[in-house]
């Protein structure tokens, strides 16, 4: 297929678009959000140190209130300058006054505070006895920290009271990890002479980080569209190359998948023709003989049924089977006992299945004690053979829906003929042997 000037000026346009939209939107978010400038950088490098001279006898004193209202001055004041948070800790650690900046959460306090932690934990467990040789000054979680693998170190070293941070020993800059924006945190120790009284801590937004990543993001996004758009031109182009391709091949498809169909008939023409030709195949002769000798040594009535419903089930591969047993009386055949999908039916659910002899395919086969193959709903879907003892009907058997889905044959009308007959004897042996037993 080839396209049209129009569509390739409107494709290269489209692509055009696409770059310089990018192009721009990266260039604005670089040039236009408030940049933090060298007057602003010194404040910032400064106010540590400036806010531990300034709020010495604060400290000293306990001051909170006058500690906080110079805090929220100096975080107000340096509002667009990066400053996200300013924090006072005495000598060990604990946290005497602190403000944030005004788009801080308690979540986001929370997750400063666990990040401070983190890191000095870290640090603690990067000491090693060489280059720590005298430990009898480290506090209980100092050295439990050194103990243990790395992670159940950090786990130690971690287990501060809360609103308590790691003691500032020392001026140190550290990066405290991400969270809408890569934040530095500084720390300053305020001291008198040699007397440590705590120290002071300031979270900066470091805004170079930060549009470094957005310009990442802006970059990938563009490659992004750039790959969905040429992929999208790429496959409307091959789609229409490949139409005849892929008429060609359903229709080759078709004849295949026909030519299948016709070939699974005839065999299953064949495996059914086999089937008739041979009616009962050793291993099912051996079945019927296992169950010959089973039911011929029982002389119970529900003991000879029990054996019968399962032994049909398993010879003959089948799932629903079901036995009749005649009431001479009302001349009607009562269910005795069933199995379905669910296993064995209840047996007061059986009783109030009733078929008069003669009424149907069950009732036709003990009227004319037959064995016959029920072709509906479908052909094959049941077989149907009367229990006749001693030339007399006393029930009738019923089995339905095959495991393999095939339909009932003449094999299965042979089987189920030579069952019904074995299972009727059994039954009449235990009816005579329980009526001779209570009549003694």
């Amino acid at each position: 297929m080839k396209f049209s000037s129009r569509f390739r000026v409107v494709a290269v346009a489209f692509v055009a678009a696409l770059f310089s939209l990018a192009t721009i939107f990266s260039i604005e978010k670089l040039y236009t959000e408030p940049v933090l400038n060298e007057e602003h950088q010194k404040r910032v490098d400064d106010l540590p140190l400036i806010l531990a001279i300034t709020n010495q006898n604060a400290i000293i004193m306990n001051d909170l209130a006058t500690l906080k209202t110079t805090l929220q001055q100096s975080i107000s004041a340096m509002e667009h300058s990066g400053v996200r948070y300013i924090i006072i800790e005495d000598a060990d650690g604990k946290i005497i006054a602190a403000v944030y900046h005004s788009s801080f959460k308690k979540a986001d306090i929370e997750r400063i505070h666990g990040a401070l932690k983190r890191v000095a934990a870290q640090k603690l467990v990067g000491r090693t006895e060489a280059v720590v040789a005298n430990t009898t000054k480290f506090s209980e979680s100092e050295r439990s920290a050194m103990e243990g693998s790395a992670e159940e170190k950090i786990s130690q070293a971690m287990l501060i009271p809360e609103g308590y941070l790691p003691k500032i020993e020392y001026r140190k800059t550290t990066m405290v990890g991400e969270f809408s924006e890569p934040i530095i945190d500084q720390a300053v120790p305020i001291t008198t002479g040699a007397i440590k009284f705590g120290g002071l801590r300031i979270g900066t937004a470091d805004e170079l980080q930060a549009r470094i990543k957005e310009i990442h993001f802006i970059t990938w996004t563009t490659i992004i569209m750039l790959i969905v758009v040429v992929g999208g031109l790429g496959l409307s182009f091959a789609n229409q190359i490949d139409s005849k391709f892929s008429r060609e091949s359903s229709e080759k498809i078709s004849e295949i998948r026909s030519e299948l169909e016709r070939r699974i008939k005839q065999l299953e023409t064949e495996y059914s023709r086999k089937e008739e030709e041979n009616p009962v195949t050793p291993s099912e002769f051996l079945s019927l003989l296992d169950f010959a000798r089973k039911i011929t040594g029982t002389l119970d009535y529900n003991e000879a049924l029990q054996i019968g419903i399962h032994s049909i089930l398993q010879i003959m591969g089948i799932r629903d089977a079901s036995i009749f047993v005649l009431d001479s009386a009302s001349n009607e055949l009562v269910g005795r006992i069933g199995h379905d999908e669910n296993g064995l039916v209840a047996d007061d659910e059986m009783s109030q299945i009733r078929v008069a002899v003669g009424k149907g395919d069950i009732g036709a086969a003990a009227e004319f004690g037959t064995t016959t193959t029920i072709d509906t709903p479908r052909p094959g879907s049941a077989v149907v053979s009367a229990l006749v003892s001693r030339g007399r009907t006393i029930g009738v058997i019923l089995v339905r829906n095959k495991l393999n889905g095939r339909p009932f044959l003449k094999k299965d009308q042979t089987i189920l003929r030579i069952f019904s007959g074995l299972i009727a004897n059994a039954m009449e042996t235990s009816a005579i042997y329980h009526h001779l037993t209570n009549k003694m």
